[in-house]
């Protein structure tokens, strides 16, 4: 191997290694920005849950233990790194929504139900509609703010992207 050949192979091999140490460094960032989108979720959660005592039923924690990030990032085939913040089935009760099918608490919780127009006190408040607190949206512009120009955050629910 002459000393052009030898050379340009140890440019290739650091070339490769760099690479490989930016994408991780770039996946524990993207993993940080994941776990601050939970923690802003969770705190909101907190907040709403502690803004008044329930009469009719006990909580059971069961909605905010199932909000977790996925702290092992995914690398797609367009060479973008993915980490998320998931909804756990197995920790939240599902309910029959008004407009059928299964939605999870937190997320009826978030967006609401039936006939928004209902505010605290009118009749059928709760029961026929409510307008949603609308966390995700409220911490996904929190977080946006945050974010370097070069992570996107997507919110994405049941493959629908928002955005």
């Amino acid at each position: 191997m002459d000393f052009d050949s030898w050379t340009k192979a140890i440019a290739r091999e650091v070339k490769k290694e760099a690479e490989k140490e930016m994408q991780d460094e770039f996946k524990q960032i993207v993993v940080l920005y994941a776990e601050m989108f939970n923690e802003a979720i969770l705190r909101e959660w907190d907040s709403y849950m502690d803004s008044y005592t329930p009469k009719e039923y006990e909580r059971t924690g069961m909605t905010r233990a199932g909000i977790i990030v996925d702290d092992m990032p995914k690398i797609k085939f367009d060479g973008t790194i993915e980490a998320s913040v998931e909804f756990v089935d197995a920790f939240m009760h599902q309910y029959e929504s008004i407009s059928g099918g299964e939605r999870h608490v937190f997320i009826a919780m978030n967006d609401g139900w039936g006939n928004k127009s209902l505010r605290k006190g009118d009749t059928g408040y709760r029961y026929e509609g409510f307008d949603g607190i609308h966390i995700l949206e409220k911490v996904e512009r929190e977080i946006k703010s945050q974010l370097p120009p070069y992570i996107k955050l997507e919110i994405r629910r049941s493959g629908i992207i928002n955005g």
